[in-house]
């Protein structure tokens, strides 16, 4: 595993790559920028993506 500099690999690289062998994602962020998953569009639009924005969770939205 190599290091995520923004250099010479960059957390979208790694991102691409790890999406090519998901079937389905789950992200969590505090903040969603449609820009940003806009540069992930293409390596997401054929999986499961669930997407949680907030810093709040409600634990009975946690599937059991």
């Amino acid at each position: 595993m190599s290091l995520i500099d923004n250099k010479e690999k960059t957390m979208l690289q790694a991102l691409k790559n790890a999406l090519q062998s998901a079937e389905s994602v789950d992200i969590e962020v505090g903040f969603f920028y449609f820009s940003g998953f806009e540069m992930l569009a293409e390596e997401l639009k054929d999986k499961h993506v669930r997407i949680i924005v907030g810093k709040y969770i409600d634990p009975a939205c946690i599937p059991d």
